[in-house]
C-alpha cells in the first residue's frame, strides 16, 4: 500500500497547479521550447512558462481521459501481486461527476 501511495502522490503532483496540455490532440498546435509552451487553439495563442506546465500524451485533458492515462501508468511502472487483477482510477471534474477508468491486469 505504501509504493501504491506513494506513486498516486507522485502522478498527482506532477498535474497539480499546472497547466495541463494535450501534445495528441487535433485542435491543439504545441510548440514547446526550454523557455515556454505555446498553445494556439482555435486561431488563439497562448504561451505558458515551460515550469508551469504539464505535457499529456493524450488527445484530451479530460476527467475520461487522464483516469485512463493513470491507471495505465500504474499498472505499467508498478508490480502488483497476482491476487490483484485490475486497477481503477476515478477522477472528479466537479463534485458528483467522475470519470473511472479500470486497467485490467
Amino acid at each position: 500500500f505504501v509504493v501504491l501511495k506513494k506513486k498516486l502522490k507522485e502522478m498527482i503532483d506532477e498535474v497539480d497547479h499546472k497547466t495541463l496540455l494535450p501534445t495528441k490532440s487535433e485542435d491543439v498546435h504545441l510548440t514547446v521550447t526550454d523557455e515556454s509552451v505555446e498553445a494556439i487553439c482555435d486561431g488563439k495563442r497562448y504561451v505558458f512558462p515551460r515550469m508551469d506546465v504539464t505535457l499529456l500524451d493524450i488527445p484530451t485533458t479530460t476527467a475520461e481521459e487522464m483516469s485512463r492515462m493513470m491507471a495505465e501508468r500504474m499498472a505499467r511502472e508498478l508490480t502488483f501481486p497476482p491476487n490483484v487483477k485490475s486497477v481503477s482510477i476515478g477522477l472528479d471534474e466537479e463534485r458528483g461527476q467522475t470519470a473511472w477508468y479500470t486497467k485490467v491486469l
